[in-house]
């Protein structure tokens, strides 16, 4: 899976077990729970799909591809939104 990145009018907020997701263009909102508050926080970490889903599985008793599927799913619904954006190959 291609690299991804949080465009700049994206703001991240941390509230107890919660993170809300502010697109500034849009001022619209979003609210990210349970395994999706770990998956931001892994990919803003570490930049990679597949090294947030390695840190996420950690966390879960389920299998690798079943979270991979799941947070596919995720990242396809971030990009959708505009609240992450594909990182252009060789960067």
């Amino acid at each position: 899976m291609p690299k991804f990145y949080i465009p700049k009018y994206v703001t991240t907020t941390i509230l107890e077990d919660v993170i809300i997701l502010m697109d500034l263009r849009k001022n619209t909102y979003y609210a990210l729970k349970d395994s999706a508050v770990e998956f931001w926080q892994a990919l803003e970490k570490y930049d990679s799909f597949d090294l947030a889903i390695n840190e996420v599985s950690k966390s879960y008793n389920a299998s690798k591809d079943v979270i991979k599927k799941d947070m596919e799913n995720f990242v396809f619904s971030l990009l959708k939104a505009g609240l992450l954006d594909r990182r252009p190959s060789g960067i």
